[in-house]
């Protein structure tokens, strides 16, 4: 949902910056890391990803593991425990996903142009989306 008193719809790729905004913040070391915008206490360390249902973060399941997201809808439609839910990040660097994160955000958004924003994604995604035949022909 856009804060933006406005109301215009977000465009994709306003969207995201957005997400690439909270792997950044999400994913980061600590609660007070330079540069991070969240609220205190809603990061990877306090919290896990549900990203069924629309999307929401609960309680963590597994204090063992770095960063915890789960499919909660289809693990409860299935009577898993939540002891048993797969973790999609169990093998996941935090801190790899917020740098990650922050560079790409830094060499596509540091220009104000949408068009050039979108000329920056499509140079550095083009090659990928080809290589793994996503590219439209």
């Amino acid at each position: 949902r856009s804060s933006d008193k406005t109301a215009r719809p977000l465009s994709g790729v306003m969207l995201l910056r957005r997400f690439l905004s909270f792997c950044r913040d999400f994913f980061a070391v600590e609660v007070g890391e330079v540069g991070t915008t969240r609220p205190h206490m809603l990061w990877h360390g306090t919290c896990a990803i549900d990203v069924g249902g629309g999307g929401r973060l609960i309680e963590r399941c597994n204090r063992r593991v770095r960063a915890e997201l789960y499919f909660v809808d289809a693990e409860l439609s299935e009577g898993v425990h939540s002891s048993d839910w797969m973790n999609v990040l169990h093998n996941v660097e935090p801190r790899a996903i917020s740098m990650a994160a922050a560079g790409a955000m830094e060499r596509w958004f540091q220009v104000k142009s949408p068009r050039r924003v979108w000329s920056r994604l499509r140079r550095d995604l083009l090659p990928v989306m080809k290589s793994s035949q996503c590219a439209p022909r």
